[in-house]
Parts: C-alpha cells; structure tokens; sequence
C-alpha cells in the first residue's frame, strides 16, 4: 500500500482488462491463438475472483461488470462463456466474499449502459456532429461506469483506489489493443 492506494489492487485491475482486450481481439480480429485465449480466459476468472474477495467495493465492482456484459450479450464466444461460468462456479464455491447490495444495481445499470452505448461507437465515430463526437468519445471509453464510480468516491462510499482501478482497467484493455 502507498498511501490508501492498494496497488495490488490497482494491478489486478489491469491484469483483467489487458486480459480482456486480448479475448476481444483473439475472436473478434482473429489477431491472438483462440485456444490461448481460452485459456487466458479461465486465467482470468481465477484472477477476477481474487481481486472480488479483496474488499465488498470490488466484488460489487466486479460483479456489475461480470452480470452487465452478460445482460447485454458481450459473453459473445467461447473464451468468454467459459470464463464466464468458471467465474460464477468459482464465486459459488469460494463464497467468502461479500457485496454491497444497494450499490450493485446502480453499478450494473452504469456498466449496461456502457456497453450498449459502446455499440454505438462504430456507427458514429466518423460523423462531423460536435454532440455525436461528444457521445462517441463518452460511449468509446465507458465513462458511465467510470463517472458513477467517481461520484461514489466523491460522495464518501468508495475511496479513491477504486476509481484508479478502474480506469487501469481501461487503460490497459485499450493498450493492449495496440498489442494483439
């Protein structure tokens, strides 16, 4: 720890969303070995689960993106499926971790609506419009969910770590883009 920060934390983040981003571009670009894939995608359940028993914040933080990109269809090929369902199979039987329940459907609401917002990127990022650039590059970087998370450390419920995390998470999903 340095400071209240828990870099650990902050890392594992990263870990999930560089991981993520590999998935994505392994099936969607064809850029990455699938069977690889695969099983950097069971890697990351088990990884997923870890940073959920950390703390109540990050469970709930997980949780809501783990459920919100299985609401809004991105568990979308088999790496992602079988992440998914060791995910939940782990979480089952561990168990030993604990959620805030009055947050986590604020939190899933913030991450569905960026992942259907996301969906909207491809169909207006090369529009002159000044408001359809401005939810182009609101929806391309999920900022819904960032911003909740920024307000629920604003407002005392979350401490600051959390936001850094989750924009690690981002960030390194979107370098590794450049990557794979």
């Amino acid at each position: 720890m340095i400071g209240s920060v828990n870099l650990l934390l902050v890392f594992l983040y990263g870990v999930l969303g560089a991981g993520l981003k590999i998935i994505d571009n392994a099936f969607d670009k064809n850029s990455f070995s699938k069977n690889k894939a695969i099983l950097i995608a069971l890697l990351l359940s088990l990884i997923w689960v870890y940073a959920m028993m950390i703390s109540e914040i990050s469970a709930t933080i997980l949780l809501s993106i783990l459920l919100g990109s299985f609401l809004a269809g991105k568990v979308d090929n088999i790496a992602h499926f079988l992440g998914f369902i060791s995910t939940i199979f782990l979480l089952l039987f561990f168990s030993n971790f604990n959620i805030q329940f009055y947050l986590l459907p604020i939190l899933l609401f913030a991450a569905i609506v960026d992942e259907f917002g996301n969906d909207l990127v491809d169909m207006i990022k090369n529009k002159k419009n000044y408001f359809l650039l401005s939810i182009y590059y609101f929806f391309r970087y999920r900022a819904v969910l960032k911003f909740t998370i920024l307000f629920l450390v604003l407002f005392g419920y979350f401490s600051f770590e959390y936001f850094l995390a989750i924009i690690f998470f981002d960030v390194c999903y979107d370098l590794m883009g450049g990557f794979t």
